[in-house]
C-alpha cells in the first residue's frame, strides 16, 4: 500500500477536480511470518500481548497506516489537503483469523456473522473536528452518503443504500438475505428473528419483502443493462 501511494499520488494531484479509488492489499492473507509486509513491520508489534496471528495482522496494517500518512503529506505539500476528502471502508471481515483471534482485539464479542461483519467506515477532511456516528449502516450506504455530502444529483430509487445522515430508517442487508434494522436481526438461513424491541409478525414479513425486492431490482439492473438504456448508449 505504501509503494502504491508513493508511485501514484503525483499522477493525479495536479488535476482539478480528481477522484481516485484505491484497493489496499497489505492486510490480505496470510497473517504469518511468511508475509513480507507483516515481517517488514514486525518490530512495531512483536511486544504486544496478542497471539502471533493478530500481531502479524496488525503489522500488515501498519503499512496501510503509513500509506495514508504519506497520502496526507502529499496533499499538504500540494496545498490541496483542505480541498480533499478521504473515505476509507473495509470490504470484508478478516477471514484469515479465527473467531477466537478476532475477539482478542475486538472491543465486543463477535460470535455470529452479524457481529463478525461489523467494520468501520471513515471520512476524513482537514480542518473538520472528528465525530463518531453510531447509526446502523452498511457499505451500500456509502455511495448515497458521499453523493449527498458532495451535493451530487442521483436517483435514490436506483440505490439499495441510503444516506447515513438522513432521517430514513436504517437497513443492513447481507448476501444471504439476512438483515438488521433498529428493531432487530433476521437470519434468513434459520428463519429466526432476534428482536431489539417487540414487533408484530407483520413487520418481519414486510421487511423480508423489502429485502427480496431490493435483490430483485439489483439483479434486473444488471441483467437488463438498465443504465445503458437510461443513458441511451
Amino acid at each position: 500500500d505504501l509503494e502504491m501511494i508513493d508511485a501514484t499520488a503525483q499522477h493525479f494531484m495536479n488535476n482539478d477536480p480528481f477522484m481516485v479509488y484505491y484497493l489496499t492489499i497489505s492486510g490480505h492473507l496470510r497473517h504469518n511470518r511468511y508475509n513480507s509486509i507483516a515481517l517488514k513491520n514486525w518490530s512495531m508489534v512483536k511486544h504486544l500481548e496478542y497471539s502471533d496471528s493478530i500481531k502479524y495482522y496488525m503489522a500488515q496494517h501498519v503499512e496501510l497506516d503509513n500509506a495514508i500518512g504519506n497520502l496526507i503529506n502529499y496533499l499538504e505539500e500540494a496545498g490541496i489537503a483542505e480541498d480533499t476528502v478521504i473515505a476509507i471502508s473495509s470490504d470484508h471481515w478478516p477471514y484469515g483469523l479465527t473467531p477466537e483471534e478476532l475477539n482478542e482485539k475486538s472491543n465486543f464479542e463477535r460470535n455470529d456473522f452479524f457481529d463478525r461483519d461489523k467494520l468501520p467506515f471513515m471520512i476524513w477532511h482537514k480542518g473538520i473536528e472528528g465525530e463518531q456516528v453510531n447509526k446502523l449502516s452498511s457499505s451500500l450506504d456509502i455511495m448515497p452518503t458521499l453523493s449527498n455530502l458532495f451535493g451530487l444529483e442521483y436517483d435514490s430509487r436506483l440505490m439499495v443504500g441510503k444516506d447515513i445522515f438522513s432521517d430514513s430508517d436504517p437497513l443492513v442487508i447481507f448476501s444471504n438475505r439476512s438483515w438488521i434494522t433498529e428493531k432487530g436481526k433476521y437470519n434468513n438461513e434459520t428463519n429466526e428473528f432476534f428482536p431489539q424491541e417487540a414487533v408484530e409478525e407483520e413487520y418481519i414479513e414486510n421487511m423480508k419483502k423489502i429485502v427480496f425486492n431490493k435483490f430483485e431490482v439489483s439483479s434486473r439492473v444488471l441483467d437488463l443493462d438498465y443504465y445503458r438504456t437510461v443513458l441511451g448508449r
